[in-house]
């Protein structure tokens, strides 16, 4: 049965292929939390007229998971308002026969108050929740869900490290329920969604920002070393190739701004914080496929820039 539903969506050589045809995906991204739930059928009527096969959609994890009376709870039926009813939003895909990329995030950016995570997972909220740091060791902020004090635009709110244990636990809490009520019993062929986004733009809307820009929190340097302790297998190999006297991988601290190395055990160590940075995102992709698992494929949207 796995098999069987595994061949009907595949993406093989950077091809999406649907029962075993190369699918071109025409699409267009439809913010539906952002609309009037009656407007969802016209809507995405139009779209489909205009020749679209697939809708794109956000899951603002703020949005769906709401704090009443001092208790959490999830809405993904429009109980307390009728635009949180995604899972009527996505019945009307189907009917329609729109496919779905679903894209529940965490983050997801999307011009949402603090990129669509909830505020209680902001380190201003949990002091349990570790900040994102940069090289500064300045926390890595993203607009929060208050105005500033002159009222022209919001407050800039520390963004939690992807890493940070306390945080995963309440990605995993999203992502689980994300796939029990949503992916499982509405992913192909008996429901619209073909495939699944994970993070957004790397992980905060960041893929293309320099190495020295994040994460210099304590959880991802615990995970540098690890990796470091994973290249080079023993701290004397580490210290041969580096010119260093390191007694334990603890010691050892990243590269934080560029300085022309002198020599090519200089160099090194901006490669080993370069190369990291692949490393970190897909220990993180990991863990949110972890937390979502699904017979779809997974994709990942990277940005880059050009100056």
């Amino acid at each position: 049965m796995g098999e069987e539903r595994m061949a009907k969506v595949e993406i093989k050589d950077g091809v999406v292929y649907l029962e075993g045809k190369p699918f071109y995906l025409s699409s267009a991204d439809y913010p539906y939390f952002r609309d009037e739930a009656e407007n969802w059928d016209d809507r995405l009527e139009k779209l489909k007229n205009c020749g679209l096969k697939v809708i794109t959609c956000y899951f603002p994890w703020r949005h769906h998971e709401l704090v009443i009376d001092g208790k959490r709870r999830f809405d993904f039926v429009g109980e307390t308002q009728d635009n949180r009813n995604v899972i009527r939003f996505l019945q009307l895909c189907q009917e329609k026969r729109l496919l779905v990329i679903a894209k529940p995030g965490p983050f997801i950016h999307a011009e949402t108050n603090y990129g669509g995570l909830p505020d209680f997972v902001c380190p201003l909220s949990n002091s349990k929740i570790e900040a994102m740091l940069n090289h500064r060791g300045e926390p890595v902020t993203w607009p929060g869900s208050e105005c500033s004090e002159d009222g022209r635009s919001a407050k800039p709110w520390p963004l939690p490290a992807p890493l940070d244990p306390v945080f995963l636990k309440e990605v995993e809490h999203w992502l689980g329920a994300v796939r029990e009520e949503i992916i499982t019993p509405l992913s192909y062929p008996e429901g619209p969604i073909f495939l699944v986004q994970l993070g957004n733009e790397g992980i905060y809307s960041n893929a293309q920002r320099p190495p020295w820009e994040y994460d210099y929190s304590n959880s991802s340097l615990q995970y540098f070393r690890q990796c470091l302790r994973e290249d080079y297998k023993s701290i004397s190999k580490y210290n041969r190739l580096h010119g260093t006297t390191y007694s334990a991988w603890q010691e050892i601290e990243p590269v934080r701004e560029w300085k022309q190395p002198g020599k090519m055990e200089d160099l090194l160590a901006y490669m080993d914080w370069s190369s990291y940075q692949w490393k970190y995102m897909r220990e993180i992709y990991r863990l949110y496929s972890s937390f979502l698992p699904t017979e779809l494929p997974y994709v990942v949207n990277p940005t880059t820039s050009f100056t």
